[in-house]
């Protein structure tokens, strides 16, 4: 695919226009976001291909070729002011550029919507048809850093659907279930605070599988930062429980069966309201929130054994 080297003037442009896709509503005392990975489970075949293809290239936008070819269509939020950039290889012509997200991902990919009557209002969501071009790369702090280059041809607002999301302890994502069963508060390396989270993960396909540490979407409390997964002493761990963020390959749950595992976060250090309180969620490809699940946090394991 086509790459662009973008001058270092952009990188003040990117910081200015790109305003985040985080937000927080009153709608419950969960925090909500205007993206975050998705199950993608109500989709059809082809639309989930095409999704999953979508999340590939925003995540290495630096791919030789991809089958996502020709024009097609998606939601996106756009989050940035649009700002206007000529390419060194494309020269008299300028690209209005936009920093936008799909649903699935937390990185974002850059929308030119120089071939629309005019720029996308930032802070909205869209459905938009679309050619991926390529990538567009600069270096920042020494490093190169890449995004995806999406052409838009068309973009008509959206709004996403309201329906009632599921509360209950269970996530159900394709043949398997999360079954969360509370968390607790700890320490890591060099004292940093952490939450551990236990679940109960059921297998009900015919393969072997683990956990897919991508799938969980953790907040804590007000934070509107989604929590990093951290490694730690297996002492402070629940012994009977499979370690899912643990370095190298997490241990499968066999087809047809249940284990019980535990995935380690960082805390949130910005939070300032409801820091006992673990929200999970997730959203579809459409931004319409399926899952809102709170989930208490002890104060430490013995707590959690003890129902505290």
């Amino acid at each position: 695919m086509r790459r662009i080297r973008l001058l270092p003037i952009l990188l003040a442009v990117i910081a200015i226009a790109a305003y985040g896709i985080w937000s927080l509503t009153n709608k419950s005392d969960s925090p909500t976001k205007s993206g975050g990975r998705s199950s993608g489970s109500s989709n059809s075949a082809a639309v989930e291909d095409m999704y999953a293809e979508l999340d590939s290239l925003i995540s290495r936008p630096d791919q030789d070729e991809t089958d996502l070819t020709g024009k097609f269509v998606f939601t996106t939020y756009v989050s940035g002011e649009a700002f206007e950039e000529e390419f060194d290889d494309d020269p008299g012509v300028t690209h209005v550029l936009q920093e936008a997200y799909i649903a699935r991902s937390d990185k974002g990919y850059l929308l030119d919507v120089m071939k629309l009557s005019k720029p996308l209002e930032p802070e909205q969501y869209y459905r938009v048809t679309g050619t991926v071009e390529g990538s567009i790369y600069w270096t920042e702090d020494n490093e190169k850093v890449s995004m995806l280059h999406i052409i838009a041809t068309d973009a008509e607002p959206f709004e996403p659907a309201e329906g009632k999301a599921n509360e209950s302890a269970v996530y159900k994502n394709g043949d398997v279930e999360y079954t969360f069963l509370g968390a607790h508060h700890t320490t890591v390396m060099n004292n940093r605070k952490a939450i551990v989270v236990y679940f109960d993960f059921k297998n009900n396909g015919s393969t072997d599988t683990a956990p897919k540490m991508y799938d969980l979407e953790f907040y804590q409390g007000d934070g509107v930062d989604r929590l990093s997964t951290s490694v730690m002493d297996p002492e402070k761990l629940d012994p009977q429980a499979l370690n899912a963020s643990k370095a190298g390959i997490t241990d499968k749950t066999y087809a047809g069966k249940t284990s019980r595992y535990c995935a380690v976060y960082f805390a949130d250090s910005e939070v300032t309201e409801n820091e006992d309180v673990l929200w999970f969620l997730n959203y579809n490809d459409d931004f319409e929130l399926m899952d809102d699940i709170g989930i208490p946090i002890s104060k430490d394991l013995a707590a959690l054994q003890a129902g505290e």
